[in-house]
């Protein structure tokens, strides 16, 4: 679509187009991230705690996944703003960003390996991958809003509002069914990953519901 829009020199409803894609992958992916941050060891240790990967590996994996699932939303609008450039016949552009933010991981490392106390060392270092990609995100929507001009930035904050707000009250469910399952005590693969997708289905169900309450548009098309 924005390809034929650029083609065209539509760039107004290329940009609604561009908009209107954040706005939706945003309605997928915030849910999706505060699903994982809150869920993210028993579903490590539903897929992956069995032989030798024992309690303790699921614990530090889940720890890594906390930061990547942060990183989810930047990484997805990322896989929507570098096709815009493209579609403007600009390949540069992206890569040229791309790599700005490849040596601003390389910078934070030595930064925080350096500076860093040991205590706050390894904390500070997982907080790269999440700064570094939300970097490529805004200043290639940035470039791209100086270039084509307002991009409805207030309708986007706006939904985004309404997306997190949704994404709260399925985080409360999220961790109401964690703590009150008892997933804790099944021993077997076969009962963990039952209570895991039932309070996972159950909590990402309230979504739907809180996005027709707070009348979120998003919610429509996806539906559609």
């Amino acid at each position: 679509m924005m390809s034929h829009q650029a083609a065209a020199s539509d760039f107004g409803g290329l940009k609604k187009t561009l908009a209107f894609s954040v706005r939706l992958v945003a309605f997928i992916t915030i849910p999706a991230m505060l699903g994982l941050m809150i869920w993210r060891e028993p579903i490590i240790r539903v897929l992956f705690q069995h032989g030798a990967f024992i309690a303790e590996s699921t614990r530090l994996t889940a720890r890594a996944l906390l930061y990547y699932a942060i990183a989810l939303p930047g990484l997805a609008t990322v896989k929507l703003v570098v096709p815009a450039f493209y579609s403007t016949k600009d390949t540069k552009t992206p890569v040229i960003v791309a790599a700005i933010s490849m040596v601003l991981n390389v910078v934070l490392n030595i930064v925080f390996l350096e500076f860093s106390s040991s205590g706050c060392r390894t904390v500070a270092r997982r907080w790269r991958p999440p700064l570094a990609c939300y970097f490529d995100f805004f200043a290639l929507i940035l470039i791209f809003r100086l270039r084509y001009g307002p991009m409805g930035f207030r309708e986007i904050l706006k939904s985004f509002s309404k997306i997190f707000l949704c994404s709260a009250i399925m985080g409360v469910a999220c961790w109401l069914g964690g703590h009150y399952t008892e997933f804790t005590i099944h021993s077997r693969f076969l009962g963990a990953a039952l209570d895991v997708h039932f309070v996972d289905c159950r909590s990402y169900g309230v979504v739907p519901g809180a996005a027709w309450v707070f009348r979120c548009s998003e919610s429509k098309r996806f539906m559609v």
